[in-house]
């Protein structure tokens, strides 16, 4: 008899995490978007949006860098929030040493599961 190759029952699959609070503004498509501090580049297309069992797979559909001061209130609108104010305190909130001049990283997405319904 052959010996079975036990494969494991999960995966490191790519993704970010995201706060909880965001993820029913992700599955409802006011949230298209999720900025981070710093230079970030991905490499994948396809990842997974988590925050804790929760996640979605979305499309990275661009990446875009500016500076924290240089925010829009499009960039705040497509991040889930009804203001510039309210985007730059949650980014705040995550990254309390972010400066004016500090550079972010925006990531768009698409949601696939809604693509899939």
């Amino acid at each position: 008899m052959c010996p079975l190759t036990k494969h494991p029952t999960s995966f490191n699959a790519p993704h970010l995490r995201v706060a909880a609070e965001y993820i029913p503004a992700i599955r409802a498509g006011r949230k298209t978007t999720t900025i981070r501090k710093g230079r970030r580049t991905f490499d994948h297309e396809v990842i997974l949006l988590k925050s804790g069992n929760a996640s979605e797979t979305v499309k990275i559909t661009e990446v875009k860098h500016t500076a924290f001061k240089c925010l829009t209130e499009e960039d705040a609108r497509k991040d889930g929030f009804a203001s510039l104010e309210e985007l730059k305190l949650a980014l705040l909130k995550h990254y309390s040493d972010l400066q004016d001049d500090d550079w972010v990283t925006i990531f768009s997405f698409e949601l696939l599961s809604n693509a899939l319904s």
